[in-house]
């Protein structure tokens, strides 16, 4: 079973990650991470502890799915949506350039791409640096996945 979980480690699943949005490997296949909450068990400011979901105190339910970590009660446990495990392939591409006109051309390629990537339900993450880029990709082994042209 899967869940749609995050790419990076150091950020806590529920609280900082799925209370504040939460963009993941299946974002584009299921939504957010808060689009997938199911339940939470909460402590609210005057100490009660309360099981809240859609029929249950819905507007804090609401309230605590996608309104950030620590804002309106303590969480104490997160209910996700889970869905079968998909067969997915993933790519990490870390590459050092000294030539700011390559990293830009890169970059823009990555950029161009974007689009039909998210139509193909492609998902990944990227982190720039003055002269490096990294790139991870992630994608499901059903879908076709965009290619690029290579810098012009």
């Amino acid at each position: 079973m899967d869940i749609t979980g995050g790419y990076e480690e150091s950020v806590g699943l529920a609280g900082g990650f799925g209370q504040g949005g939460g963009v993941g490997s299946f974002t584009a296949q299921y939504g957010l991470m808060a689009d997938n909450a199911v339940e939470f068990e909460v402590v609210t400011a005057d100490g009660q502890v309360r099981v809240i979901n859609e029929c249950n105190d819905a507007d804090l339910f609401w309230a605590m799915h996608g309104g950030g970590g620590g804002t309106f009660a303590v969480l104490t446990k997160y209910c996700v949506q889970l869905y079968p495990s998909l067969p997915i392939h993933t790519y990490r591409l870390i590459v050092n350039i000294s030539c700011s006109e390559a990293l830009r051309d890169l970059l823009r390629l990555y950029v161009e791409n974007q689009l039909a990537w998210f139509k193909a339900l492609v998902t990944g993450g990227t982190d720039y640096y003055p002269n490096k880029a990294s790139f991870g990709v992630v994608h499901p082994t059903t879908m076709t996945v965009a290619s690029s042209k290579g810098p012009r």
